[in-house]
């Protein structure tokens, strides 16, 4: 959770009133399913300014959050298996396996997913096309048609996916007709130079990318995006059709406006250091028993320890929400920096 008293009042209620002064009858109507229009441009060039994404505004979809992007792509991929990195968010297999979907865990190491481990085989269903332009192999139950990755802060330990393994896993997706599901979760909030562009911009016809405002703003605002090559986004819109028909055209309005205006970005820079700052007083507080590891990116940080409920024990004593993570390979804890003072 980001902490809600950095929340930029003054800058929203500006981008609000911006709203309200301009907006239409026709936007008062029912909205574009897929997303305002204005949105959509404006996130188009802000996530290729701030994240190296290649988007036209009609690939971006705008969405309830990262979960409700993940709800409609474990629908609208039409794949019965998806790979995901062990360890993860628990939240990501819970949205996955709602939906009937089968995942397969994939170990991480100090260079992130390596995709030697992925399943050989893609489970059916309509992915991209292989490298050859033939059709994508049929495959088995135990193949994976999706894997979704966190490639520059990877959740819980903060691991990047580095460069060689960027590129052999774009490679070894495109050769066996999988997507790759990027979640872009708190990129943001990382000071420039700290991690590298989006995978999506290695291979935007292959990598389906997602964010949202929570961890840069609030959770509660419930906005959010995805970043498809043309027939998923095609496939979103006729999904959106038939559900809630979109998010709230005040709300998408108010973001743009945002955006356009600097607020965001200015928040952000104020954000980071505030973050860096506590991230700094963790480590310190936690010397010399515990080390922080993984990109200093975030509202949260990562401690490797096979002493985790001590940890997270004596840390949610002191009102710092904390929780261990069981992996034999990546023993620790995951830990608020947001909420340290």
């Amino acid at each position: 959770m980001p902490d809600p008293a950095l929340f930029p009042h003054r800058a929203w209620a500006a981008a609000t009133r911006a709203a309200l002064a301009g907006i239409s009858e026709r936007d008062l109507g029912y909205p574009d399913p897929a997303g305002h229009p204005r949105l959509r441009a404006v996130l188009a060039d802000w996530l290729a300014r701030t994240r190296g994404v290649s988007a036209e505004p009609d690939q971006i979809h705008v969405t309830g959050g990262v979960s409700h992007a993940m709800w409609m792509l474990a629908t609208v991929l039409g794949v019965g298996t998806w790979a995901v990195e062990r360890p993860c968010s628990p939240g990501t297999t819970h949205h996955l396996v709602r939906r009937r979907v089968e995942v397969v865990e994939v170990p991480i190491d100090a260079d992130g997913l390596d995709p030697a481990l992925l399943p050989d085989a893609r489970a059916g269903g309509s992915g991209p096309a292989p490298a050859d332009g033939g059709p994508a192999p049929a495959g088995a139950a135990s193949g994976a048609g999706a894997v979704m990755i966190t490639a520059s802060h990877q959740y819980p330990t903060g691991v990047q996916l580095s460069a060689p393994r960027r590129r052999s896993l774009v490679d070894a997706c495109r050769a066996a007709g999988r997507w790759i599901v990027e979640d872009d979760y708190d990129s943001h909030l990382a000071a420039p130079g700290v991690v590298p562009a989006a995978v999506q911009a290695l291979a935007p016809d292959l990598v389906v990318f997602t964010g949202s405002l929570s961890k840069l703003l609030a959770p509660g605002l419930r906005l959010g995006w995805i970043v498809a090559p043309p027939s998923v986004a095609d496939r979103l819109r006729e999904q959106r059709e038939d559900s809630d028909l979109g998010v709230s055209a005040v709300l998408q309005l108010t973001v743009a406006a945002l955006i356009e205006s600097g607020g965001l970005d200015r928040h952000l820079r104020r954000a980071r250091r505030v973050y860096d700052e506590r991230r700094s007083r963790l480590a310190t507080r936690l010397a010399p028993r515990f080390e922080l590891s993984g990109a200093p990116v975030g509202v949260h940080a990562f401690a490797p320890t096979t002493a985790a409920a001590a940890l997270v024990g004596e840390l949610r004593s002191s009102g710092v929400p904390a929780a261990t993570v069981d992996d034999t390979r990546h023993p620790g804890a995951v830990i608020s920096v947001a909420a340290v003072r």
